[in-house]
């Protein structure tokens, strides 16, 4: 105990020194982040699509064969969803054309991203908590 103890103390500190280090010398590279996003040729914007067609109406089933087939149109033609979603007769009866342009846009989806880094925010801060009370 009288060693381990300090050791662990020890390599906290420097984990935590050396993770502090890192976040003040990340560094973003917007250009780079959209170009890794358009690589996919909007096959990665397909979830926020088949939500779109559920929430207006069309049947999660449904929803998911119609991105489904656009996507694998997409994909064997090697061509990017956005256009293929455009001629589909099933997406057009509801969506517009502005509104499928501005859904495929990567940009403007985050999924479950805010509500996954709450959930764990939550999580923490109770294990926090009851840490420090033990």
């Amino acid at each position: 105990e009288r060693v381990v103890f300090p050791e662990a103390c020890v390599l906290t500190d420097h984990l935590i020194r050396l993770t502090a280090r890192i976040v003040r010398e990340l560094r973003f590279h917007p250009d780079n982040i959209r170009r890794n996003l358009e690589l996919p040729m909007g096959l990665n914007m397909a979830e926020p699509v088949m939500m779109e067609l559920a929430k207006r109406g069309v049947g999660r089933q449904e929803a998911h064969a119609i991105v489904r087939e656009c996507a694998m149109i997409a994909f064997e033609g090697r061509r990017h969803m956005k256009d293929v979603l455009l001629e589909n007769s099933a997406v057009s009866k509801y969506m517009k054309r502005e509104e499928i342009e501005d859904i495929m846009e990567p940009g403007n989806y985050t999924g479950t991203a805010v509500e996954q880094v709450e959930a764990l925010i939550t999580k923490l801060r109770g294990r926090f908590i009851r840490a420090a009370r033990d």
